[in-house]
């Protein structure tokens, strides 16, 4: 913690080197790190954002609508890749 940005950088660089004994174990810890940061896999998604889990809000991840599902009214791709299974519920499920 009381290290600088470049005094971190050379730590991490060291030890994930591939000469370093120990190199698993610290690409451990930073998978770890990143995953509990960016995606709070100890809760729900949509609790997670309830609770303004910093990872989430940092990585721009939208809210649920009200019913606490996520629904996508624009095509990311700008065009629509599949057409909706006939059997498909309200809420998403298959039938």
């Amino acid at each position: 913690v009381a290290l600088d940005f470049d005094a971190r950088t050379a730590l991490v660089q060291e030890l994930t080197d591939p000469s370093h004994p120990e190199r698993e174990v610290w690409f451990g810890v930073a998978l770890f790190c990143t995953m509990a940061f960016d995606s709070a896999p100890h809760l729900s998604t949509v609790d997670a954002l309830e609770q303004g889990h910093p990872g989430l809000s940092i990585l721009g991840f939208h809210h649920p609508d009200e019913d606490r599902s996520w629904r996508f009214p624009h095509f990311s791709y700008q065009r629509q890749l599949a057409t909706v299974h006939p059997q498909t519920t309200t809420t998403g499920n298959p039938a």
